[in-house]
């Protein structure tokens, strides 16, 4: 890979792409940013501007034509994915797609399997998982610091009591498939604790919303338990309702030692 240059292309251009996808991909020199697909540019939100030398293109369908876009990036909303993912894989192109992957497993199942016809990569971007407390959270737990470990707690909880306006965010505070806190800050959660510990036996989930006034009925909150072989549980719990001057992000109990992390 490291001889050959992949030229990529990037679907959506709101807060996503530029933050947790463009500056890292124009790190990597084995990487170009040819193409964009944002809707509707305004003079000062510009993909075009902001990134000289590159194609803008208004629809997915347009820019999957290309045959000079290889990779392609998708940062929309989440029930967007498994459609633009399916029309890429379909072109002939590699696919990194951000969290949550898809509303559904069968979608999820059938990208896969399109993937593996088309011998193309797909990827779910998990970029949490090279979070620095994590990272050595994890190492401190691989390498027997904390001994056995018996509880794994890990919180994204946050003091918003109040019904978000309907324009915060966009769709982040919308009902739709693969919308609500779960999906959103719960693939990063889940995710980590299955990348460290592996998938569990059994799981327990409470899902629903903290605040006293929800008019939409957006699931804001969840706690979710990991049942693990010998007694090992993971709780995994985000929250809108949780007055704290530092809010815990991780609390490890092994029995050689234990990692609390607040933030």
């Amino acid at each position: 890979m490291a001889s050959k240059t992949w030229n990529v292309g990037i679907v959506g251009y709101g807060f996503s792409a530029k933050t947790f996808h463009i500056p890292f991909i124009q790190e990597v020199p084995q990487f170009k940013i040819t193409a964009v697909v944002q809707r509707t540019p305004k003079p000062d939100d510009d993909a075009e501007k902001d990134h000289p030398g590159i194609k803008s293109y208004r629809t997915t369908e347009e820019m999957v034509k290309d045959e000079g876009v290889q990779v392609v990036v998708i940062t929309t909303a989440p029930d967007s994915h498994y459609a633009l993912a399916k029309l890429a894989l379909e072109n002939g192109k590699h696919i990194v797609c951000e969290k949550p992957f898809t509303p559904t497993t069968q979608e999820a199942d059938e990208l896969v399997a399109l993937a593996k016809k088309q011998n193309k990569l797909l990827a779910v971007y998990q970029n949490r998982r090279w979070d620095a407390d994590f990272v050595t959270l994890s190492k401190l737990v691989k390498n027997g610091s904390l001994g056995r470990v018996v509880e794994f707690e890990t919180h994204f909880d946050r003091h918003r009591p109040q019904e978000p306006s309907p324009d915060v965010s966009k769709w982040k505070n919308k009902v739709i498939p693969g919308g609500s806190a779960i999906y959103d800050l719960g693939a990063h959660l889940l995710d980590q604790a299955v990348h460290l510990l592996g998938k569990p036996e059994r799981v327990t989930g409470f899902i629903g919303s903290q605040r006293e006034v929800n008019t939409s009925g957006f699931e804001d909150s969840f706690t979710v338990l990991l049942h693990y072989p010998k007694g090992v549980l993971v709780t995994a719990k985000a929250g809108v309702v949780s007055p704290e001057e530092e809010q815990l992000r991780f609390w490890v109990r092994g029995e050689k030692g234990s990692f609390k992390k607040v933030r």
